[in-house]
């Protein structure tokens, strides 16, 4: 897709190019699997919100849409719209500095978990939780 005047037209592209569109949107087909599923946990425990996937255009810096300033809802914005509205979508300095004071790697004793992760009740292929999956010398 490319804009052209007021409108996203499609355009012909290289194989490589053709390839990981595709496997973005199998990358999005997938992530609104997940979506559906919270959104049912959502709604089965009376909450009135619903989580949703923004425009595959949305926040592009490289390929197709790099070169445009689209909204989550998928409207094509001027910069300076953009620019204005983008703390609505994105996360801001502020959020990213809480989230590094947040999450301190965890990983001296194995079975233990930072305290940011809720431990699982069981590990993989039914292994318990505190198994050594990966020996480090």
């Amino acid at each position: 897709m490319k804009l052209v005047g007021e409108e996203l037209q499609q355009v012909e592209v290289p194989a490589l190019n053709a390839l990981n569109a595709r496997l973005r949107d199998d990358f999005m087909e997938d992530c609104l699997g997940g979506i559906s599923r919270w959104n049912r946990e959502i709604a089965d425990h009376g909450i009135k919100f619903e989580i949703t996937l923004p425009h595959v255009a949305f926040n592009r810096a490289i390929g197709e849409f790099g070169d445009l300033n689209v909204s989550a809802e998928g409207m094509v914005l001027p910069q300076s719209e953009w620019e204005g509205r983008r703390d609505e979508w994105l996360p801001t300095s502020d959020d990213r500095a809480f989230i590094e004071e947040v999450m301190e790697p965890h990983y001296q004793t194995p079975g233990e978990f930072a305290p940011w992760i809720a431990p699982p009740t069981r590990g993989i292929d039914q292994m318990p939780a505190d198994y050594e999956y990966v020996r480090i010398p």
